[in-house]
C-alpha cells in the first residue's frame, strides 16, 4: 500500500469507525447507569 490516497480513505475509514465505537460505547455506559439506578436492586445485569 504505497498510495498517498488509499492511506488517507483508509485513515477516515478508522476515525469513522472509532467515531462509532466511542458512541456506541457511550450510550452503553449511559443505560448501564441508568439502569443501576431504576433496578429494584441498584444493580445492571453485565451482558458483555
Amino acid at each position: 500500500m504505497r498510495d498517498p490516497a488509499t492511506a488517507v480513505l483508509l485513515q477516515a475509514h478508522i476515525d469513522r469507525i472509532q467515531a462509532r465505537i466511542d458512541c456506541l460505547a457511550r450510550n452503553r455506559d449511559r443505560l448501564t447507569a441508568y439502569l443501576s439506578v431504576v433496578r429494584p436492586d441498584g444493580v445492571a445485569p453485565d451482558v458483555r
